[in-house]
């Protein structure tokens, strides 16, 4: 065995371990290569150009696109951005091209290079021994490139159930953030504003898209994920969506957690204390959204209007009631929609 394969042996298992499979020319040299020897290697293709001028990628890790993301943080000294950062933090896959913030000039396979003004003030942190931007930050930079405010709403409740963020977090991030311009910062702010009339997370997705899908329809929003109380201050039932002055309930049924017979049983005892207050609940499965929702949204509209018709004056939970989804005095003006 020739000298230079234990130190090849070495340098790759090092490089599998802590770099995902990426390795640097300074690396290979100072771990006793010669230039002629990486030179070998990259005309045998055990090792890929793949990133910035002077890194590779083991031929059988060239689908990594952490090793990438290894070669361009390193190279450009800057962390992981956009895409790339979420992916890290688990909340989307990872881009075709990796995605990394930093002041110098690239242009190159494999790594996007993005010019953050304000980086050096916002935190970072590591992930998978990668150096990328907190989720916080991941999140409020997404207002600039996200299709629309009902993505940036499920791209931080799924960062806010997962534990990787706070909204005070965000908020601190977003002062970072130029007011106006290309940081994606206003767009953040109106989710800001939303989440502030609203005050809870919902428990998934659907939760989320089902109220906004709502409003699209016409229909006046719904709280998320609130709370009944009765007058001794015990929790009765916490409901998907709810019109509380009108003590309207709606609860979406999905396969994973309610329709199995445990729950079935808890579901429908939950409904009947609800109705010994005066609360309506309908139900909704996936399927019933998904194919019927014309019928889904004429039905919420035939409750509200019934509901508001029935005079139901709000408990002192309910109030006070936000004016922009509920008037103050139904019997004195028709329901919005």
């Amino acid at each position: 065995m020739r000298p230079s394969d234990p130190i090849r042996g070495q340098l790759e298992q090092l490089a599998r371990e802590t770099q995902h499979g990426a390795i640097s020319r300074p690396q290979a040299c100072q771990a006793g290569m010669t230039d002629a020897q990486v030179k070998r290697r990259l005309r045998r293709r055990q090792w890929l150009p793949l990133g910035p001028q002077g890194w590779y990628v083991l031929a059988d890790l060239s689908d990594e696109p952490r090793a990438v993301l290894v070669a361009g943080t390193r190279a450009l000294d800057g962390p992981a951005w956009g895409a790339s950062a979420l992916a890290l933090h688990g909340l989307q896959a990872h881009p075709d091209r990796a995605v990394v913030a930093s002041a110098r000039r690239y242009s190159g396979p494999g790594v996007t290079r993005i010019h953050v003004e304000h980086l050096s003030q916002l935190p970072r942190t590591t992930v998978d021994g990668i150096d990328t931007v907190t989720a916080a930050v991941a999140v409020v930079a997404a207002g600039r490139w996200a299709r629309s405010e009902l993505d940036l709403h499920l791209l931080i409740d799924r960062a806010l159930r997962e534990g990787l963020t706070t909204w005070v977090e965000v908020e601190r991030i977003l002062r970072v953030f130029p007011r106006r311009g290309r940081g994606g910062s206003t767009r953040m702010r109106q989710v800001l504003a939303s989440h502030e009339f609203d005050g809870a997370l919902p428990l998934s997705d659907w939760g989320r898209r089902f109220v906004s899908s709502l409003e699209d329809c016409g229909l006046p929003r719904p709280r998320m994920e609130f709370r009944v109380i009765d007058s001794s201050g015990d929790l009765v039932a916490q409901v998907d969506a709810a019109y509380p002055a009108l003590r309207y309930a709606i609860e979406l049924d999905s396969h994973a957690f309610h329709l199995n017979a445990r729950a079935f049983e808890q579901d429908r005892q939950r409904d009947g204390d609800l109705a010994q207050r005066g609360w309506l609940v309908r139900r909704f499965t996936w399927h019933q959204w998904r194919d019927q929702r014309p019928w889904v949204v004429a039905t919420i509209r035939s409750d509200l209007a019934a509901r508001h018709r029935l005079h139901t004056f709000p408990t002192p939970q309910d109030l006070p009631t936000p004016q922009l989804w509920l008037p103050e005095d139904p019997s004195k003006q028709p329901l919005a929609g």
